[in-house]
């Protein structure tokens, strides 16, 4: 379902990112790498405790929250969402160059259908510090 006033809120860029694993000859795995899947707007806030939040499942590591519409792709607690921390001109493109923006790295650990019908994804994330 599209809906254009809540594409006007979401706005933040962010890139939706995968976790990669690879397996050498002993089968031993390596830290996973992330690659950047899609392109995604995002409305992005820093997250307030509430009773029902527990239902998201990690929620007491959870620094801040994410409202996605639903035609978004989807995400998945393990995944990484980098928003970006300031947009300008520079950043309309949708793949990674040199001069990337500063970006902010969050682990998605839970994602809920916030209304249930599809509209949007409500998606808990911890803040990546590296």
């Amino acid at each position: 379902m599209r809906d254009p006033n809540f594409e006007v809120l979401g706005s933040r860029k962010a890139y939706l990112e995968k976790p990669v694993v690879v397996t050498d000859a002993e089968r031993g795995v390596s830290s996973p790498t992330f690659e950047r899947v899609a392109t995604v707007r995002a409305v992005v806030q820093p997250l307030v405790a509430s009773s029902s939040a527990g239902l998201l499942g990690r929620f007491p590591e959870g620094t801040d929250v994410a409202y996605v519409a639903g035609t978004e792709p989807v995400m998945e607690p393990g995944d990484v969402l980098a928003v970006v921390a300031e947009e300008s001109e520079s950043t309309e493109d949708d793949e990674a160059t040199e001069g990337d923006p500063e970006l902010a790295r969050h682990e998605v650990l839970g994602v809920a259908d916030e209304a249930g019908l599809g509209h949007h994804r409500k998606v808990v994330m911890r803040r990546m510090w590296v």
